[in-house]
């Protein structure tokens, strides 16, 4: 049953692109051509612009729901900076969406690497990041469905220290170099390598950037965009 209700949303879903191509910009060119090609049989202008309009829309349709995802992380975003219940910790996320059709499954996120004046301070040993709530036994590989935020624990900081950690299932942990030093010692801005991974999908990977002048409630993290 499911699959029937899927086919008729997709049929429905092309066939209004297809009609909204037809009236649309597409129709424009060709309109202007019929004008200025005397003897020209109408009716053949309009099966070019209906296989025209098709062949976009099935273009169109195919790139939307190829599965990838979206990544997301901004000061706006009020889901990317969330205290706990008790204020005594801050998780700062990102948000991972796909539009596709599908769901994708077996999705993963990690954070490969942490860098301070373009100098790589992280790197020894790729954190695997939970999806909150990050108790659930999913948290590590989650199934994404379309139009659905979830959110990626990336870092958490114990408000009543001042201290950073790496997110982590169940309970963060420290922030540690490889040779056991706090990494977010300094206060300035970090860049924080953290790539998305779900099962036939490519990898997504973005760059956050974290703002850090040593107190929890300044603190920020936000994606950058990239040309």
């Amino acid at each position: 049953m499911l699959k029937i209700i899927k086919f008729f949303r997709i049929l429905a879903s092309i066939v209004g692109g297809w009609l909204s191509l037809m009236s649309g910009a597409t129709s424009i060119p060709l309109a202007f051509f019929a004008l200025f090609s005397s003897g020209t049989n109408p009716k053949w202008w309009f099966a070019l612009l209906a296989i025209i309009a098709l062949w976009i829309c099935i273009i169109r349709m195919a790139y939307k729901n190829y599965p990838k995802f979206k990544l997301s992380c901004s000061k706006e975003i009020t889901a990317c900076a969330v205290p706990n219940q008790a204020n005594s910790m801050k998780y700062f996320r990102m948000v991972v969406e796909t539009n596709c059709v599908n769901g994708i499954e077996n999705c993963k996120g990690h954070l490969l690497k942490v860098e301070k004046d373009g100098v790589i301070i992280y790197d020894h040993d790729p954190r695997e990041l939970p999806f909150a709530p990050a108790e659930t036994d999913d948290c590590l590989a989650k199934t994404i469905y379309p139009n659905i935020p979830e959110h990626l624990d990336v870092l958490c900081i114990i408000n009543p220290v001042h201290a950073v950690c790496f997110a982590m299932k169940g309970q963060p942990c420290g922030a540690l170099n490889h040779k056991r030093e706090y990494i977010f010692e300094e206060n300035g801005e970090y860049i924080l390598h953290v790539s998305v991974t779900g099962k036939g999908v490519p990898t997504a990977q973005a760059k956050l950037k974290f703002d850090w002048k040593g107190q929890w409630f300044t603190a920020t993290m936000e994606k950058i965009n990239e040309s």
